[in-house]
């Protein structure tokens, strides 16, 4: 699928990292697979970063049953994969995304 997302965000932010997490969604239950590594706001307003390819990473796959082998991880130790790419121990795929700042002076509240 070809998804374009475009979140305003006012400067001065005081957020300082940019979090990309990919979710499933189906009828049972939506989970998060993964995440990439986080991006500095500071670099994206300095040099935009078009049509690059992020590595996405979180925890061990489980089976069917939601399931995962008895000598992997804890369902704590999964969550913090999922969300923490640093943390994770398993390779989930790439995301093609781009980053650019829209500096729109013109534009006033109503």
């Amino acid at each position: 699928w070809n998804q374009e997302l475009k979140l305003p965000v006012y400067v001065p932010s005081g957020a300082q990292k940019i979090f990309v997490s990919v979710w499933d969604s189906d009828n049972v239950k939506d989970t998060i697979v993964g995440t990439i590594n986080p991006l500095k706001f500071s670099d994206i307003k300095a040099k935009a970063a078009l049509h690059q390819w992020y590595h996405i990473y979180g925890g061990p796959i489980m089976d069917r049953f939601g399931e995962m082998d008895p000598a992997s991880h804890s369902q704590d130790a999964l969550k913090q994969m999922n969300r923490h790419p640093a943390k994770a121990s398993a390779y989930r795929g790439s995301i093609l995304l781009s980053f650019e700042v829209d500096k729109n002076e013109g534009l006033m509240r109503k």
